[in-house]
């Protein structure tokens, strides 16, 4: 068995592509991480793999939302 980390920033659209990447890897009996901002956390967790947030200070819960769409308000 190994232990992959994926790296994935929260937005949707890496995320979607990457979560079913994750679950074929467990499936097959594998240790899977996502590695990304806390944004990512909870679609991750209900995915079924494990998650490992970088960038807390820099990207709070919310965050990334801000850093997307801020510059439109």
């Amino acid at each position: 068995m190994t232990h992959f980390g994926l790296i994935c920033p929260g937005s949707t659209g890496h995320l979607n592509t990457m979560l079913p990447l994750g679950q074929e890897l467990k499936r097959r009996g594998h240790r899977v991480t996502m590695i990304g901002v806390l944004d990512a956390e909870a679609k991750t967790l209900a995915a079924g793999l494990e998650f490992l947030a970088y960038g807390t200070e820099e990207y709070p819960k919310g965050g990334m939302y801000e850093y997307n769409f801020g510059m439109f308000k």
